[in-house]
């Protein structure tokens, strides 16, 4: 099945942890409010080998999926200048998978 890049887009953003800043509600006259998007990968993800063949079956390697969650970005902050929210993204990387919770945690905090 092939993606497009806005529909692959889409799909990661679900993915993507999502932290709301506080005062995330929007009352009548209220300012813009902030919402960060993280985007966390792991480092040496074998996932992402450019191996170009598995199992008999060749493929090009697409790479990490961090542009398309830009291209998901610039389609949120159109969004955003109409319902007042400003959004961002952080990205980080970790070699396991508590490297990542535990960077998720500090966002949280």
């Amino acid at each position: 099945m092939t993606r497009t890049v806005p529909a692959y887009a889409a799909w990661l953003l679900s993915l993507l942890g999502i932290v709301l800043l506080p005062g995330l509600g929007r009352g009548q006259g209220s300012s813009v409010q902030a919402m960060k998007l993280g985007y966390v990968e792991l480092e040496d993800d074998p996932r992402y080998a450019n191996r170009g063949e598995i199992d008999g079956i060749r493929f090009n390697d697409l790479g990490r999926p961090y542009d398309a969650s830009q291209v998901a970005l610039t389609e949120a902050r159109a969004i955003g200048r109409v319902t007042r929210v400003d959004f961002s993204m952080e990205k980080t990387a970790g070699r396991t998978a508590d490297d990542l919770a535990q960077q998720i945690r500090t966002w949280t905090d």
